[in-house]
């Protein structure tokens, strides 16, 4: 038997071939019904290095709409959840990457509009064709969706003539408008309304209580990609550490060690990973504790190290790091559990100077940072020994265009930015975290995660895959961003003094004011926006074939290609052709084509300047708005003028 293959390119693959995700073929609509997963010992990522991040997303969305509106979900812990990679072909000869069915299992007769399902005899002796019917019944309150039958009089007993499931026949006066739909009866032709039910928010079969909100009517949708189910997918920047990589070029497992021995030894630090260990204020703080240093166990392993104490204030942030993971790995392997069950776990955490790493550690638990955060700070790193520079991993970067304008650094100081750095081999991660359902601008969103398995044996899921590609990365003035600050009174001078003038200062002012960082947020979002916008001429890349990150507590933007052929066209725009790119960005700015509704009635932004195709703006559109570059009423000051 042949089989119907419908593809879907991998750069957008979580976006339109997500499970439960529709599209549409021969005019007809199906559904995804589940991914196959990749079980090859190829790929060389480590990707339970996320796990701790993704499942904090997971868990945020969950706990808001569970908090929110009374979702009830079975809860789940960090380890209870796969990372599954998903098979990607290139050829229907080398198998499938997963299945999909006809949904909804609906049929109409083109002749006489008789209503019947796919699996049954057409009830009519009409010779005309059948059409799919494809509207479905979705509540925007809870997102529960089901065929149109289930949830409405259509197939009812007529109430005229009592003809079992009479209202079987379907008339509209605007096919596409089911607002104008009739079921007519088969035998006698009583016409009514068809009108949708109102929906209890209950899972079925399990009764789960979906959202405590009134009952409210379901709404007919067609079952279109993106009409109703939206995933939620992100994109990070995986940049290795030198000592990840070994001898043959490829990933180690170093990594997972330090990771576990983390857990170990400071697992109960609240908010607090290993991704800490990174900091400038981990440097600094561990730097300044004089016990450390005194250990003579740090002191054999900064001598093997080849690492001067004397002088450790010349040590960097990577030099620093190296030597807190060599110091708990060796703490990890020398721990010893006795038959008893006892350990000297207590002996080894002296010794090793732990006591002294904890401390440290506690005093940074109100830095909120998560992966983005440090990936951030590894992007605009200028420490070469913090990256690796050589082999597949090499993270090639350059701050200087091959042919830089003469007036290159007044360029930059019109734009407030600080540096723009090519990266011309990025290694990206891309994970879908879960499904969105109906409305992403409603608050709460309605979040679920994606479940694989047996009936019966299902558990949550999160699908990755991996992609080489290149970026550039915008990195803005602090300074610049904290006058702007200022001067729309976001933040007062009591907040930012001449003394809080290193990043670190910022990082903790933005952690501490989230009206601070939603303000920086909108800022930065809505520039990547306009980068993208105005970015064909140059790039040759049409906005579908960018993606952006937003690092706040960075004050920088990365934009980069979703797809491994279009390498290429923002490394030409940057060594030739930034000035007009950044010129054409702040002309947009100033003058929407839809001004002056789109600045007073959308404040700000709109499909005509700033709004981005959903698998483009992971951030579905939101926190944009022209006036904080330019000035107005929301803010006085833009960060153009």
């Amino acid at each position: 038997m042949d089989i119907e293959v419908h593809t879907v390119q991998e750069s957008s693959s979580f976006f339109q071939g997500h499970p439960d995700q529709f599209f549409t073929r021969y005019s007809m609509s199906f559904q995804v019904s589940f991914l196959n997963e990749d079980f090859s010992t190829g790929h060389n990522m480590n990707f339970e290095r996320f796990r701790r991040y993704f499942y904090g997303i997971i868990t945020r969305n969950l706990s808001m709409r569970a908090n929110l509106e009374g979702y009830d979900y079975t809860q789940f812990g960090q380890n209870d959840f796969k990372i599954a990679i998903p098979r990607l072909l290139d050829n229907k000869d080398d198998g499938v990457s997963g299945r999909f069915r006809i949904y909804p299992n609906a049929a109409l007769c083109s002749g006489c509009h008789a209503y019947f399902k796919l699996d049954e005899i057409k009830p009519c002796n009409c010779d005309a064709r059948i059409e799919h019917f494809t509207f479905v019944a979705f509540c925007d309150e809870c997102g529960a969706t089901y065929p149109i039958e289930a949830m409405s009089n259509l197939r009812h007993d007529c109430n005229k003539c009592g003809q079992k499931k009479g209202l079987s026949k379907i008339n509209w006066k605007y096919k596409d408008q089911i607002g104008t739909y009739n079921v007519q009866c088969s035998k006698c032709d009583n016409s009514v309304s068809l009108y949708l039910r109102l929906c209890d928010h209950l899972a079925r079969p399990s009764k789960k209580v979906r959202s405590n909100k009134a009952p409210s009517s379901f709404r007919g949708v067609p079952a279109r990609g993106g009409a109703i189910y939206h995933p939620l997918v992100i994109t990070i920047p995986d940049i290795p550490m030198p000592d990840e990589i070994g001898n043959n070029g490829m990933r180690n497992v170093s990594v997972i060690e330090l990771h576990t021995a983390f857990n170990d030894f400071f697992g109960d630090i609240e908010k607090v990973n290993d991704t800490y260990l990174h900091l400038p204020e981990y440097r600094e703080k561990l730097l300044a504790n004089d016990e450390f240093w005194k250990v003579l166990r740090v002191q054999v392993i900064c001598e093997d190290l080849e690492f001067d104490v004397e002088n450790k204030n010349l040590l960097l942030n990577y030099d620093i790091f190296k030597i807190t993971k060599t110091v708990i790995l060796n703490a990890k392997n020398s721990v010893n559990i006795k038959l008893d069950g006892t350990s000297n776990k207590d002996e080894i955490y002296k010794k090793y100077g732990l006591e002294e790493i904890k401390k440290v550690l506690e005093s940074l638990n109100q830095i909120e940072l998560d992966e983005e955060d440090l990936q951030a700070l590894f992007l605009i790193s200028e420490e070469s020994r913090e990256q690796v520079n050589t082999g597949e991993f090499a993270t090639r970067k350059r701050s200087q265009p091959r042919s830089p304008p003469s007036d290159w650094h007044i360029l930059l100081d019109e734009f407030n930015l600080d540096g723009i750095i090519h990266i011309e081999n990025l290694n990206m991660v891309q994970a879908l975290l879960g499904i969105i359902d109906g409305s992403t601008k409603r608050m709460p969103q309605l979040f679920r995660v994606i479940e694989s398995g047996s009936r019966g044996k299902k558990i949550p899921t999160v699908y990755v895959r991996d992609f080489k590609t290149e970026g550039l990365i915008f990195k803005f003035s602090i300074e610049k961003i904290v006058d702007w600050l200022q001067a729309n009174n976001i933040i007062t001078t009591d907040q930012w003094s001449e003394k809080h003038n290193t990043d670190s200062d910022f990082r903790q002012l933005l952690t501490n004011n989230d009206i601070a960082f939603k303000s920086v947020q909108t800022l930065l979002h809505t520039i990547s926006h306009l980068l993208i916008q105005r970015s064909s001429m140059d790039t040759g890349l049409d906005i579908r074939s960018l993606s952006e990150n937003i690092y706040p507590k960075a004050g920088t933007i990365l934009l980069f290609s979703t797809n491994e052929v279009n390498i290429g066209g923002l490394e030409y725009t940057f060594d030739f052709h930034m000035s007009d790119w950044l010129s054409r960005v702040k002309e947009l700015a100033e003058d929407c084509p839809q001004d002056p509704g789109c600045l007073e009635d959308e404040d700000g932004a709109c499909n005509a300047c700033s709004f981005l195709p959903e698998f483009v703006c992971r951030y579905f559109n939101q926190n944009l708005d022209r006036e904080c570059l330019i000035g107005g009423s929301r803010y006085g000051k833009g960060f153009f003028q």
